[in-house]
């Protein structure tokens, strides 16, 4: 995961890590959390607020096409949680582009370094949270297939 401050909250601008205990068992979702990862840690790294903008409308893009494949698994083997965890998804989805577009496109008048760090931590809390806490109880339906 990313660095914590003491009370368990991720630390805007640290960048994540990928760990085993995040794993769900399917080599499609979990390298697709790879690539999430990377690309949140990317973002932190952004100087430009043009570059910020189009990082975070590249992961909400990138989100949209994991989410589908995440749903047609669901589907096929019939997660009782399916329909829960797609309501996450399209909250999670209005979510990241509404940090675009309030934090990211108004920010003018402030430095694009600080920017991204509180983009970063606003999009890397988002969705570290949903692979906790909504995805990681897939687990068992990939491990007991």
């Amino acid at each position: 995961m990313g660095r914590q401050n003491l009370a368990g909250e991720l630390v805007p601008g640290a960048a994540l890590q990928w760990t085993p205990a995040m794993s769900i068992g399917s080599e499609t979702i979990d390298h697709d959390h790879r690539v999430i990862i990377e690309m949140i840690n990317d973002l932190a790294t952004s100087n430009d607020l043009a570059r910020i903008e189009d990082s975070v409308r590249d992961i909400a893009a990138y989100l949209i096409a994991h989410f589908a494949r995440e749903e047609e698994l669901q589907r096929a083997w019939r997660y009782p949680g399916y329909e829960k965890h797609r309501w996450d998804h399209l909250q999670m989805t209005r979510r990241i582009k509404a940090i675009n577009r309030i934090h990211v496109t108004r920010s003018a008048r402030y430095q694009p370094g600080d920017v991204a760090v509180v983009v970063h931590g606003l999009v890397a809390d988002c969705i570290v949270r949903h692979v906790l806490t909504a995805d990681l109880p897939m687990e068992e339906l990939f491990r007991n297939s």
